[in-house]
């Protein structure tokens, strides 16, 4: 007999003030097709109103990424934002 487990599904993204329209987005998407899913958004440089703001979404939980420093090449600047390097990088 092969036993039953039980997984939970959710979402964890970053987001930071460049993208926030896009999270925004993002989260009333989710709380529409996928409302029971936890979701975890890592702050990657967030103003203190977009905060606030993503916090008023239900069930969404916001953390700090950790900054270690982290500078984009210039050449990389048009291409990747620092929210992906700190993220990624900073851990």
């Amino acid at each position: 007999m092969m036993e039953s487990t039980s997984a939970q599904t959710g979402v964890v993204t970053k987001a930071d003030a460049q993208f926030f329209d896009g999270i925004n987005a993002l989260l009333a998407s989710l709380r529409v097709w996928h409302p029971a899913w936890p979701i975890t958004v890592v702050d990657c440089g967030l103003t203190l109103p977009q905060r606030a703001a993503i916090l008023r979404h239900e069930g969404v939980k916001l953390v700090a990424a950790v900054d270690r420093g982290f500078v984009i090449p210039e050449v990389m600047r048009h291409y990747y934002t620092s929210a992906v390097y700190g993220f990624f990088f900073g851990a």
